[in-house]
């Protein structure tokens, strides 16, 4: 059960850190880009980030049921 609480911690962590710093570097893309483009990078790197990382917190949340 320990191993769960962890998880969503470490995850409720980078949500946090994630909803503040992507504005700021979205933005700076978006300057030199389109805001488009911007989006279109933001969308791929989330979809990125949940087939490489989504595994594995999966993992943890089956094996502490």
């Amino acid at each position: 059960m320990r191993e769960r609480g962890q998880a969503f911690t470490l995850l409720a962590t980078g949500l946090m850190t994630a909803q503040g710093l992507s504005p700021a570097v979205f933005g700076l893309v978006a300057d030199h880009t389109t805001a488009g483009a911007a989006v279109a990078v933001a969308g791929l790197l989330a979809v990125v980030h949940v087939v490489w990382r989504g595994p594995d917190l999966i993992r943890v949340l089956r094996t502490t049921t």
